[in-house]
């Protein structure tokens, strides 16, 4: 894959910089050799960084050789899922082309570009292909643009979820995503409490910043532009369902409608009014698993007090336990619920080009949790 240098210190008077080492794959052992290397001017530095195109077609052949999925501790990252297959074509197919480019080695002109079959070329041709190169691959990804669905529960806490290690919870559906996918260990909501919370998912700003959006049953102004909107301008189709912002009056922010967008009375509702080929963006907002709890709810699905693990700070005993299972119900309905949208979606056929992002706008409603700083309070599946 040719040299890749570090430099020990860089000297600003223009003067030849020192690199320490250069580590060199020795193709015929297959492993990886050290040497010293002569200094190297500022020039030749300059003229080594104009391989783009080598880079390229290293990556692509370094991606090509990975497995489809590559496991980064506890996330999964799939390395094409998130990149159009146009412009992969379009990056592979050029990148091959432009691999037949080489530096100009040291002790020679370093403003040319030596071709793979002999004579000289000079650069501004590969930056010309370079920039066409770029043009192509954002013209394709324009093309396929992601569909994104948003499925945000309420007051749903962390770990209450099987991927998370809760043995008494049955969550299959966020366990199967977050397998597939890439699962948070650490996510914290910046304010425990739904309004603001929700707020800030829509703005990107901190709630302390959002002047009266930071307060519950307040509003959000509308001089804080929300990411529906925005995507909406790009030409997304926008909708949501069940619980959006909130809870507030939008009214008194200046909005005529929910920011989280227009209200539609189900998903699959808001999926016949989405034209094929056109990119959508659909928040599905529960009310799960936020109070009032029917009581024996949990037992009544089978759900075990004797199993339940009563955080240390509560008192452990039967009220306790009973409460718990009942909110765990609720947890188990909103996966259900996520279960018939991520079917409404593979109905359409839309599963492969969405990006499915499931999580909780803060904890649960227990002592010391939801409105509390505590992990209880601010520390959310996602």
């Amino acid at each position: 894959m040719g040299a890749v240098s570090a430099a020990s210190r860089i000297n600003h008077a223009n003067k030849p910089i020192l690199i320490r080492r250069v580590i060199s794959e020795n193709r015929a052992g297959g492993h990886i050799n050290l040497r010293p290397a002569a200094p190297v001017s500022r020039r030749r530095l300059r003229a080594r960084a104009r391989g783009e195109s080598r880079f390229l077609f290293a990556a692509n052949k370094a991606l090509k050789r990975q497995p489809a999925f590559d496991k980064v501790g506890a996330c999964s990252v799939s390395a094409k899922a998130f990149f159009p297959a146009r412009a992969w074509r379009s990056v592979r197919a050029g990148a091959r082309k432009a691999s037949s480019h080489r530096v100009a080695p040291a002790g020679m002109n370093s403003h040319k570009i030596l071709p793979g079959r002999g004579g000289r070329e000079p650069r501004r041709k590969l930056v010309y292909f370079s920039l066409v190169l770029l043009a192509g691959v954002l013209a394709a990804a324009a093309d396929s643009r992601p569909n994104i669905l948003f499925c945000l529960a309420d007051d749903w806490s962390w770990p209450h979820a099987g991927v998370y290690g809760d043995r008494v919870v049955h969550t299959p559906n966020f366990d199967r995503i977050a397998r597939a996918g890439v699962r948070f260990n650490y996510c914290f909501s910046t304010v425990s409490s739904c309004s603001p919370s929700r707020a800030a998912m829509l703005t990107g700003q901190y709630p302390h910043r959002l002047e009266e959006g930071s307060c519950l049953w307040g509003f959000l102004p509308r001089r804080y532009p929300v990411y529906p909107k925005l995507l909406e301008k790009a030409g997304y189709v926008i909708g949501s369902t069940r619980k959006g912002w909130g809870p507030g009056d939008f009214r008194a922010g200046g909005y005529t409608r929910n920011p989280a967008g227009q209200a539609f009375p189900s998903f699959d509702a808001f999926l016949q009014t989405v034209p094929a080929g056109t990119p959508f963006c659909f928040w599905f907002g529960s009310h799960d698993p936020h109070r009032p709890y029917e009581a024996g709810s949990g037992a009544g699905i089978g759900l075990k007090t004797n199993k339940v693990v009563i955080p240390p700070y509560w008192p452990d005993n039967a009220v306790s336990r009973q409460d718990v299972l009942d909110y765990y119900w609720k947890v188990q309905r909103f996966d259900r619920d996520v279960g018939e949208v991520l079917a409404a979606l593979d109905k359409a056929g839309r599963r492969d080009n969405t990006l499915v992002i499931i999580s909780g706008d803060n904890g649960w409603p227990f002592p010391r949790c939801k409105a509390n700083v505590y992990d209880g309070g601010s520390r959310q599946p996602l």
